[in-house]
């Protein structure tokens, strides 16, 4: 069998207003996450013998982190994918409060763990109290895709998440597709009358980008805005920046 060397990658995402240092990554919590083409980058950890393992990519990404951060310079907030595995498993709580205290430049509050709706609401007393629990620490979350699976806009008032993401399905071609212009308006609408920041992916050009700033999206992540690369990169054009 061939090894596949862990990797982790990040995509930018843009207010509509103005620039800020925001990153996404993968992180794939379980053995049972959800592959797709489309999630960016991959990164992994590993459970052994009932404890939550880092993979190699994990600590690499945490240390260039932390490093970056103990100058003064990081992203604003990483945002991180979890597979609906990990929701659900107490052992990956105290692994993240570990990896907490194990990198205390790496705030809470600069981490946005992202779920997907159709996980959330499969296992939502379970997605709410790891929720629940992760915001104690100061961490926020997403809800991905919002609009691709069961979703039903009265979930949302029982998700504490901070931001809510549209499903690309719809943004791609809502300049053309006046029902798919019309599903971002009602999502982008519902999100912010529940207190939500919302976010459109799969943004891939400058009269999408026109679109939502007309509707009043929040954010923005796509080609259109940026096209993903390494998150070790991506750490180096922050410290710059800065």
């Amino acid at each position: 069998m061939r090894r596949k060397r862990a990797a982790t990658a990040c995509s930018c995402i843009t207010p509509r207003t103005a620039s800020c240092r925001c990153a996404r990554a993968r992180w794939n919590g379980s053995a049972g996450c959800r592959r797709r083409s489309r999630k960016i980058g991959s990164c992994s950890t590993r459970r052994t013998s009932g404890a939550w393992t880092p993979g190699a990519s994990t600590t690499r990404t945490a240390k260039s982190w932390s490093a970056q951060a103990d100058g003064g310079t990081v992203f604003e907030i990483c945002a991180i994918n979890l597979s609906g595995g990990s929701i659900g498993d107490e052992g990956f709580l105290d692994y993240v409060r570990e990896q907490f205290a194990h990198f205390p430049a790496v705030r809470p509050q600069s981490i946005c763990f992202e779920i997907t709706e159709t996980a959330a609401i499969a296992r939502l007393d379970k997605a709410t109290h790891f929720i629940d629990e992760m915001k104690s620490l100061g961490c926020r979350f997403s809800l991905d895709d919002f609009g691709a699976g069961m979703s039903s806009f009265a979930y949302l008032k029982h998700l504490p998440v901070d931001f809510l993401k549209i499903d690309g399905g719809f943004v791609k071609n809502m300049a053309d597709d006046p029902i798919d212009r019309a599903m971002v308006e009602a999502i982008n609408s519902v999100g912010h009358i529940t207190g939500k920041q919302t976010i459109a992916e799969f943004v891939d050009g400058e009269r999408v980008i026109a679109l939502l700033r007309e509707i009043g999206v929040d954010f923005a992540q796509g080609y259109g805005v940026a096209k993903p690369r390494p998150f070790g990169p991506r750490l180096q054009m922050a410290a710059a920046a800065g």
